[in-house]
């Protein structure tokens, strides 16, 4: 009986270090004492240990269960802490296996459209640079084929201001907003660490028509795990109904 509860204990001692572990990480990142890196790394360091986490505690609640020994509560309770660091990791890191090593998205790959705002903001070197390659434009479209603009048969001064309640309604801080050029610049803060990526949109004049085409842009590593391309894919299926509803 001892040995079984020192396997539960362990693995709620795993679970809490993960817990803890992840919380230094996120908070550290936010407040600005821990470089994006190391938040990285605390966050793949907290995801695993809530994985062991989970099978030691698998293997503890199967003993209990065997046995008939109390404990099976409180392993399952453990579980679910170790559950709830290692599953979002977990996913985070698929993610990044699965997409392509970029941290640029833009629906235009020849003719992507150009940051001017923003550019001051991002910094002199400190984060990624905004020169796109042709290389990444490459990796653009094997990884996500079907990404493209939003063609709108609407004039373009309606369809831009439809565009810019649509960038408002994401949450982003909009950092300037240019009907001459049809650029509209904003900055997205993600949900966990805080990791600020920032996007431009731009609509076009096409024949009297509307072309909308949007750029994401992560600050800072090498890849972004797939967020920028799914941000632009949300915000333009968003646009597409607000343009169905204003019709």
């Amino acid at each position: 009986m001892e040995k079984r509860s020192a396997i539960l204990r362990l693995g709620f001692r795993l679970a809490l270090l993960s817990l803890v572990v992840a919380i230094l990480a996120i908070m550290g990142h936010r407040l600005g004492v821990m470089d994006f890196q190391l938040a990285v790394y605390g966050m793949a360091a907290a995801g695993l240990t809530g994985l062991l986490s989970v099978l030691v505690t698998m293997v503890g609640i199967v003993k209990t269960t065997i046995t008939k020994s109390p404990g099976l509560g409180f392993g399952l309770g453990v579980m679910i802490m170790g559950l709830i660091v290692a599953v979002p990791v977990i996913a985070a890191i698929d993610a990044g296996r699965t997409s392509p090593f970029i941290h640029d998205i833009s629906t235009d790959v020849a003719n992507p459209p150009e940051f001017v705002a923003i550019v001051e903001a991002r910094g002199n070197g400190k984060f990624n640079s905004l020169e796109r390659t042709s290389e990444v434009a490459q990796l653009q479209q094997a990884g996500y084929p079907e990404l493209g603009g939003l063609y709108v048969d609407r004039l373009p001064g309606q369809v831009f201001e439809l565009a810019l309640e649509t960038a408002q309604a994401q949450g982003w801080t909009i950092v300037a907003v240019s009907p001459e050029t049809g650029l509209i610049e904003a900055s997205a803060t993600t949900l966990v660490l805080g990791f600020t990526d920032d996007v431009v949109i731009r609509v076009t004049d096409v024949n009297g028509k509307a072309m909308v085409d949007v750029r994401s842009v992560s600050r800072v590593g090498m890849s972004d795990m797939g967020a920028n391309a799914k941000r632009i894919k949300a915000y333009l299926d968003d646009l597409a109904e607000v343009i169905a509803r204003a019709e």
